[in-house]
């Protein structure tokens, strides 16, 4: 298994494709167009500095992908980043490829210098990578969140405590209510 920042157009469609599979088969078609159209406008305007894509390859496969995208908080000189979506080929699940992918992108996260990484889904999954529940209290989300308990945040310079004061601002294809 391979991992490397996603920064070729070349692999646009395998990428979009597996994102669209894995949610459809998980999540349905609604949800499945859903998120494989942000991702699709995600890959139509990297590379930037805001958004940032990471793969898992098996032989020539691309099996996994996450991506994380800049979020800011005026009111903070933290550095924090919003794991949003992420998907590993359904066939593949069980292999502990999603979390490996997630370490590798934390490990580049870290070094680029991110204090704080947040996502929006299951505490079972993320929280096998070192995301905690938090409150819109303590870390405010840009739009109201359709499930709250699935807010989640880990610090990844394990000192920046799970605390910003907000407003939370996204990416602009991230800046849509109905994600939320």
């Amino acid at each position: 298994m391979e991992f490397a920042r996603l920064n070729s157009p070349l692999h646009n469609e395998a990428v979009i494709r597996l994102v669209y599979d894995t949610f459809h088969a998980s999540e349905g078609e609604q949800e499945a167009a859903t998120v494989s159209g942000l991702v699709a406008k995600y890959l139509a305007n990297l590379p930037r500095t805001d958004l940032k894509g990471f793969t898992a390859v098996d032989g020539d496969a691309i099996v996994g992908v996450v991506f994380f995208s800049e979020f800011r908080y005026p009111n903070s000189t933290k550095t924090v980043y919003i794991l949003s979506p992420m998907a590993v080929k359904t066939s593949a699940h069980g292999r502990g490829i999603g979390k490996a992918l997630i370490r590798y992108a934390h490990d580049v996260l870290r070094d680029e210098g991110v204090n704080i990484v947040t996502t929006y889904g299951d505490v079972n999954f993320y929280g096998k990578s070192g995301y905690r529940t938090v409150s819109t209290d303590a870390i405010p989300a840009p739009f109201p969140l359709t499930f709250p308990e699935g807010w989640l945040a880990h610090s990844l310079d394990g000192v920046s405590e799970l605390k910003l004061a907000g407003p939370a601002r996204c990416i602009p294809e991230l800046s849509d209510p109905v994600l939320w």
